[in-house]
C-alpha cells in the first residue's frame, strides 16, 4: 500500500523536473516558466497529506533577520506579496532555508526514539563543520512558491550529504525529492510565499517583477535546526517547535 509520505513525494518528483546545478539557469528558466503557464498551482494541495499526519520532521537553516533584510534592501517587497491574492507570505517562524526533509511521526516512517537517534548520530559531523556564509537575493518563483535564491558556493549541498552519510535511512531514493539516491538536484532558496489556486501567474509576475534583481547581502549560518512542523486541520501554517540545535562549530575547533 502506498503511504501518504510516498505519494506526497511522487507528486513533487512530477512537478520538480531535474534542474541543472547553475543558479543562473535555473533562475531563468523559472522565470520564465511562471510566465508559460497560465495559473497558479495551489501549494496547499501538496500538504494536504502532512496536514492528516500532523508532525513532520526536517532539518533547516534560519533566518531571522529576514524581515530586516527586506525592509532595508527590497522596500515595498513585503508589503506587495501581502497584498497579493495569489500569495500566503510565510510568518515569521517559517523564515527558513529547507536543508532536508527528517520525516513524519507514523508507524512506517520514525518514531521519538528515531528523531532521538537522528540528533545523536549527526549532531557529531554537523558540529565539524564551519560556518556556512551566502549571499541572498533574486526572486525566482517555483511551482507552488516565490522565493529568494541563495549562492553558498554548494556548501549547503554538502551538508545534506553529510547528513546521508552519517545517518543512513535519509541515503534512500524517495525520501527527498532533491535527491534520487546518486545525484542531489537541490538548489537553495528561502520562501517568502506559497501559492493559492485560481490565480493568474501573469497578474503575480507583474506585481513581483520590479523586485527580480534584489540583492538582500550575505549571511552567515552558525547553527543547524531540527524541527517539528505540527499541523492543524483548520490552519494553513503549522506551529514550528525547535527539537534540538546543532552548532556548526568547525571554526572552533
Amino acid at each position: 500500500m502506498t503511504s501518504a509520505y510516498q505519494r506526497f513525494l511522487a507528486r513533487q518528483r512530477a512537478a520538480s523536473p531535474a534542474a541543472p546545478i547553475d543558479l543562473e539557469p535555473k533562475f531563468e528558466a523559472g522565470w520564465a516558466g511562471f510566465a508559460a503557464h497560465p495559473l497558479l498551482r495551489d501549494h496547499w494541495r501538496w500538504w494536504e497529506d502532512y496536514r492528516k499526519l500532523r508532525d513532520v520532521f526536517a532539518f533547516q537553516l534560519s533566518l531571522p533577520g529576514l524581515g530586516g533584510m527586506l525592509e532595508a534592501r527590497a522596500p515595498g517587497l513585503a508589503d506587495a506579496l501581502a497584498a497579493c491574492d495569489a500569495l500566503d507570505p510565510l510568518p515569521p517562524a517559517w523564515w527558513h532555508v529547507p536543508v532536508l526533509p527528517a520525516g513524519l511521526l507514523a508507524a512506517w516512517d520514525i518514531s521519538w526514539p528515531d528523531v532521538e537517534r537522528i540528533y545523536l548520530e549527526t549532531s557529531g559531523p554537523v558540529r565539524r563543520r564551519t560556518p556556512i556564509s551566502a549571499r541572498v537575493g533574486r526572486l525566482t518563483v517555483l511551482h507552488t512558491s516565490v522565493a529568494l535564491e541563495l549562492d553558498d558556493g554548494g556548501r549547503i549541498r554538502e551538508l545534506r550529504g553529510a547528513l546521508r552519510q552519517a545517518y543512513p535511512y535519509f541515503d534512500q531514493a524517495g525520501r527527498d525529492p532533491d535527491y534520487d539516491g546518486q545525484t542531489d538536484r537541490f538548489l537553495p532558496r528561502a520562501p517568502l510565499a506559497f501559492t493559492r489556486v485560481d490565480a493568474l501567474r501573469s497578474d503575480v509576475r507583474e506585481l513581483l517583477a520590479r523586485f527580480r534583481d534584489v540583492e538582500l547581502g550575505t549571511v552567515t549560518f552558525r547553527e543547524l535546526r531540527l524541527v517539528r512542523y505540527l499541523f492543524h486541520e483548520r490552519e494553513r501554517f503549522a506551529d514550528v517547535e525547535e527539537v534540538a540545535v546543532v552548532r556548526l562549530a568547525g571554526d572552533e575547533t
